[in-house]
């Protein structure tokens, strides 16, 4: 008889445990952080983007390129140099590459003898931005790296 009384019952007792919780909005996905789902302040417009920088064509640096002296592997240290080497950089005419971030060249200038300030539209780790760092070679052949918000990197250039 008790068994009779609870049985059905049970489809109500279970309606019960669900509540209409639809204020805090769906739960994230997976791929997505608590902050993604979250609807932030609108952003502000943003100014136009100012012309980027280039510098001025040579044989060895065609206009918009990094010079030829710049190109080729570095890296922090020689045993970086192999191809899973965190601090290993590659240079190319056009292009930065570093451990999981690429940056194309959208500007370069000269600002003293064997110092270029360029540049770069980043993407990596899902993300993109633009970015401006201080390259310069030392007579040692160094390659010394200036970035804001970052301590000074030198690199070795790889053999």
């Amino acid at each position: 008889m008790t068994q009779r009384f609870w049985l059905p019952l049970l489809p109500i007792l279970f309606l019960a445990g669900c509540g209409d919780d639809s204020t805090s909005g769906p739960a994230p996905m997976p791929t997505q952080s608590p902050r993604d789902t979250q609807p932030g302040p609108t952003p502000a417009a943003s100014p136009s983007p100012r012309p980027a920088p280039t510098a001025s064509a040579t044989p060895d640096n065609p206009a918009g390129t990094m010079p030829a002296a710049y190109r080729g592997l570095w890296a922090a240290t020689a045993e970086d140099c192999g191809p899973a080497g965190l601090s290993r950089l590659r240079i190319e005419g056009t292009k930065l590459v570093f451990y999981e971030t690429v940056g194309e060249l959208r500007g370069i200038e000269p600002v003293s003898a064997g110092r270029y300030r360029v540049t770069l539209d980043f993407t990596g780790e899902g993300d993109s931005w633009t970015d401006t760092m201080e390259l310069a070679l030392d007579g040692n052949n160094r390659l010394r790296r200036d970035q804001q918000g970052l301590d000074p990197i030198a690199y070795i250039r790889c053999k």
